[in-house]
């Protein structure tokens, strides 16, 4: 049998605005549950702490960012209104811009309280669905009393919180009593401090095949469950790859500080080849709109490199995009590279006509 366990931070993801964790993938697990190819191991610790923090920690945070874009979108507009005073045109459409912006956070305020807090919302639902699929391990007193020596003794999960060790004694526990030997456990978190950051920590590992003979993988997506088919580690791979990539022209956009544009734009080579005409207008409109990034010393070699094509032209993207749009980027943010369109429409000099 294939085990699968999900860390509680990759829940979260249900609950996001670009929902990481997306119904393409929910349903590939519900597939996968119904055909006995995996089983879906949650630990008691990890079902409390998803149903304690999507109703608290996670909400606040979510409003809590809300409202700091929407904070820094006002002082944008305000800076903005000093720096163009005297453009009023300019002026208007950035303005017009942020607004439509700051209305987009407003709005969102409300479907973040919606997502967690009702629990008809699809996030809810689809969360709800996914725990009564779910292998649920009790917390025996035999658990309790493990983890609680574990923690104690200072053994690994390394991050040094009960919790972790609540979960690793859980399925330790259910595995030496259910599985079969060449069993395998994929385990999917991003918690290195926890569970190791070059692959799963060794002491866990020897531990888990010591006491259970359950090989372990870790994984930090769910692409990468080696266990899938070929298709379907695929189908998610361009999912997740997708998600990512949506996730990086957002942070782009939103940059809030001249550095974090710099790493933001950064982040968006890693996505260059699969970015659509779409992003690419959004990452130029935030060029012109955001002074983080066009005032940022960080930005222009990568947005350079990002709108490289082929001999010095830019990507075929960008060669539709508004002219004045196009002159506003390439002079706020050094842009070097031409577009073939604007060299076609020049017009012929007189000098140039061989008669």
């Amino acid at each position: 049998m294939k085990y699968i366990f999900i860390d509680a931070n990759q829940y979260r993801h249900l609950f996001s605005k670009n929902e990481g964790f997306s119904d393409q993938i929910k349903e590939l697990i519900d597939k996968l549950i119904s055909r006995n190819k995996i089983k879906l191991l949650l630990p008691q610790q990890v079902k409390d702490e998803v149903d304690r923090n999507r109703f608290e920690e996670w909400y606040k945070e979510e409003i809590e960012t809300c409202k700091n874009k929407i904070k820094s979108l006002t002082a944008q507009m305000e800076r903005r209104e000093k720096e163009l005073n005297v453009f009023p045109k300019e002026l208007n459409s950035i303005k017009k811009k942020i607004q439509n912006a700051v209305a987009n956070e407003e709005k969102e305020l409300k479907q973040i309280k919606k997502r967690f807090r009702n629990l008809r919302s699809k996030a809810n639902q689809k969360l709800k669905s996914l725990f009564d699929q779910a292998e649920i391990i009790a917390e025996t007193p035999q658990i309790i009393s493990a983890a609680s020596l574990r923690f104690e003794k200072a053994n690994p999960p390394n991050d040094r919180k009960l919790g972790d060790a609540l979960i690793w004694e859980s399925i330790v526990e259910y595995l030496a009593r259910n599985a079969e030997r060449h069993s395998s456990l994929v385990f999917v978190a991003r918690d290195g401090d926890a569970w190791g950051y070059d692959g799963f920590n060794p002491w866990l590992v020897r531990e888990l095949k010591e006491k259970t003979k359950v090989s372990i993988s870790l994984s930090t997506k769910l692409s990468d469950i080696k266990d899938l088919t070929k298709d379907e580690q695929e189908g998610l791979r361009r999912i997740e790859q997708e998600e990512l990539k949506n996730n990086a022209v957002l942070s782009f956009v939103n940059s809030g500080s001249f550095v974090s544009a710099g790493r933001n734009a950064d982040k968006l080579i890693e996505y260059k080849d699969i970015l659509t005409k779409d992003d690419y207008e959004k990452i130029v409109d935030a060029s012109i709109s955001n002074s983080q990034i066009y005032q940022s010393f960080f930005t222009a070699a990568d947005l350079n490199y990002l709108c490289k094509g082929n001999d010095n032209y830019v990507v075929s993207h960008l060669e539709d995009l508004d002219g004045t749009k196009w002159q506003n980027f390439v002079k706020l943010n050094a842009i070097k590279l031409k577009r073939q369109i604007d060299e076609n429409n020049e017009e012929v000099s007189v000098v140039d006509i061989p008669f």
